[in-house]
């Protein structure tokens, strides 16, 4: 089988097929544009993910990591988050979202304003509603996919550096003219997706990136300090979250409105560098002036906003899976395709999600995350 796509999905399916015995192709390359893996968040979650079915899903995603990934070293800590409201607005629209997590049963610890400086220690935030999330936690994505990767090629997989100039039943062709046979191909190239999977005469939409729309947003990477928070914290106007290292992955959505696609990965304005800047100042003066870098993401976004995966054809040859997060998902999805590829029955908690759904309309692609707890 061959694997279009190397990073966070596609590393996942190469490992969950190759380790059950499959001949597995990956074909990547690097992408110009920007990885959306190295400039994911990494906060593993289930925390506003609508409908029902979608939590459910997030939820397996976030179990796996606890479970089946939790003896990989370095690539997930449960570090549990910590969320604190100040504004009107935040309280009104987290009091429902932490009610609604409580009765579906995920892990919600309910806290006093007293408690904060307890739970963060040097936060400077006005807080009238703190809750507690202690299942969720932090990946490192790019170990992740480095750990993937080195477990499909222990299995036997091989990689190809190429690009793939179009797919079909029997395989793909490379940009060179190459042909690589294979008895099915997955699709599993993230923001390319769709243009990959339309060489075949097929449909998987992704959004398309415009500025300030849903797939664009900035990460702010920090200089190790000393005051680095120790658990993802969410706050009115800046998310923190440790990194490896001793610094820390900042997210500014209110920021994100003029996130522009046509710019280099680095080629961030100043002023926005100054903002997260004057924002992690006002939010833990103790990392006043550490040093930090402003990279531009793109989120990998199915057209209508939800993960698209299984076969895509009537003949089941050419499979997908794409999905946000990327990160929360891939794992745990990776494992039902491969077995769904080799014969079990789809999962039933996938119904609802096949790329086929698409035949009919791509779906309204989703607002952009702006408010805190989106992601």
């Amino acid at each position: 089988m061959v694997v279009v796509g190397g990073r966070m999905t596609g590393s996942a399916v190469a490992a969950s097929l190759a380790t059950r015995g499959v001949a597995v192709t990956v074909v990547d390359a690097p992408d110009p544009l920007g990885d959306a893996t190295a400039a994911s968040y990494g906060w593993i979650n289930s925390h506003k993910k609508h409908p029902e079915s979608y939590h459910v899903l997030n939820s397996a995603g976030l179990e796996h990591f606890h479970g089946v990934l939790a003896g990989v070293p370095g690539v997930f800590r449960a570090t549990g988050h910590v969320e604190i409201a100040g504004t009107d607005e935040h309280v009104a629209s987290f009091e429902q979202r932490s009610r609604r997590l409580q009765g579906l049963g995920y892990g919600v610890d309910e806290h006093e304003p007293a408690d904060l400086a307890r739970l963060v220690p040097g936060l400077a935030v006005r807080a009238r509603l703190v809750r507690g999330f202690p299942r969720e936690g932090i990946a490192a994505p790019d170990r992740l996919v480095a750990h993937f990767t080195a477990t499909a090629v222990a299995a036997g997989a091989r990689t190809v550096g190429a690009r793939v100039d179009r797919v079909h039943r029997d395989g793909v062709v490379l940009t060179d003219g190459t042909t690589i046979a294979a008895d099915a191909v997955v699709v599993c190239a993230g923001v390319a997706t769709g243009a990959v999977t339309a060489t075949a005469g097929l449909e998987v939409p992704t959004v398309a990136a415009e500025t300030g729309n849903v797939v664009m947003g900035y990460m702010a990477t920090t200089a190790p300090t000393p005051a680095a928070v120790d658990r993802i914290v969410t706050t009115d106007g800046l998310n923190l979250r440790p990194e490896p290292g001793g610094g820390m992955r900042l997210q500014a959505l209110g920021l994100d409105g003029d996130c522009d696609p046509d710019r280099a990965p680095f080629d961030v304005p100043a002023h926005v560098t100054d903002a997260f800047s004057e924002r992690l100042a006002e939010v833990l003066p103790a990392a006043a002036g550490t040093p930090l870098q402003v990279r531009i993401g793109r989120r990998v976004i199915p057209g209508d906003g939800f993960p698209a995966v299984g076969p895509v054809d009537d003949d089941a040859r050419i499979w997908t899976l794409v999905t946000h997060s990327g990160v929360t998902l891939g794992p745990w999805l990776a494992e039902r395709l491969a077995e769904e590829m080799l014969g079990a029955p789809p999962d039933p908690r996938l119904a609802g999600y096949s790329p086929r759904r698409f035949r009919a309309s791509t779906g309204e692609a989703p607002a952009a995350p702006r408010a805190p707890g989106d992601q």
